[in-house]
């Protein structure tokens, strides 16, 4: 299962990867995440990550990548993986252009994608609606 959603964003890159990269902020900004806690010093490539969401037990997520404009983090569970990519890429000096994607992998993808498909797509299209109206308020 793969789930991307784009936005666009009236707001300088810069003030949007600020919101993106600071993770255990997302909990005041989006009603998808209820704790994020970096397990290290910041957000880079081997840092784990436990994420609390409403109605969920915590999940650990693993930093993949980081890149100034991307991170793409990932949690195993027994029988699949679920990982979740975020950009922000510049339009012009003043907009720009957030993708998020949501997925599933693994011998159990199938029954976990289909099972989670309705939920994962009105948490990231929230979180994506949340990042624009945050990042459009001048909130960084």
């Amino acid at each position: 299962m793969l789930y991307r959603t784009t936005v666009d964003v009236a707001a300088p890159a810069e003030r949007v990867w600020s919101l993106v990269a600071d993770v255990e902020a997302w909990p005041s900004w989006t009603p998808t995440m209820t704790t994020v806690e970096l397990q290290g010093p910041r957000l880079e490539p081997g840092v784990p990550v436990r994420v609390r969401q409403p109605g969920h037990r915590p999940d650990v997520y693993t930093v993949l990548a980081v890149d100034g404009h991307r991170f793409l983090w990932a949690a195993r569970k027994t029988g699949y993986r679920q990982w979740a990519d975020h950009r922000v890429e510049s339009v012009d000096p003043s907009h720009c252009r957030v993708e998020l994607a949501f997925g599933v992998d693994g011998v159990l993808a199938p029954v976990v994608g289909t099972l989670a498909r309705r939920l994962v797509v009105r948490s990231v299209d929230t979180e994506a609606a949340s990042l624009k109206a945050r990042a459009e308020a001048g909130v960084a």
